[in-house]
């Protein structure tokens, strides 16, 4: 394994069977895998939010944690591969109407392990 993040550099440590980079969100890596979290089905249903798209919004340092997500103009989202205006006004609203979700999803969407939307 190795000793460091090949994303971000920072000395990765282990957790019984796993491996963990430190970095939190300042890890591109792991940014971009809290963004498609947050984006899912599962959590906010964000339509338009995908892998790609995220990816995206991370490597133009448009998106820097999640909260920037709801700090994006319209414009912001035309710099993105394939984006014309009809499909960055969709996204731009669909980010918008999750802005008050239900507590199962908020919880979910909070990443905390072990928590998932149902609790048995």
């Amino acid at each position: 394994m190795t000793k460091k993040c090949p994303a971000c550099g920072a000395k990765i440590y282990r957790e019984k069977a796993y491996y963990f980079c430190p970095a939190g969100l300042s890890c591109p890596t792991q940014l971009i895998g809290r963004v498609i979290h947050y984006g899912s089905r599962n959590a906010m249903d964000i339509k338009g939010l995908g892998e790609e798209t995220a990816k995206d919004m991370v490597e133009k340092d448009l998106v820097k944690g999640i909260v920037d997500l709801y700090k994006l103009t319209v414009e912001n989202l035309l710099e993105l591969e394939s984006y014309a205006q009809k499909s960055a006004s969709q996204l731009h609203s669909a980010i918008q109407e999750t802005k008050n979700p239900r507590l199962d999803r908020f919880l979910y969407v909070l990443g905390i392990r072990h928590v998932g939307r149902r609790i048995p």
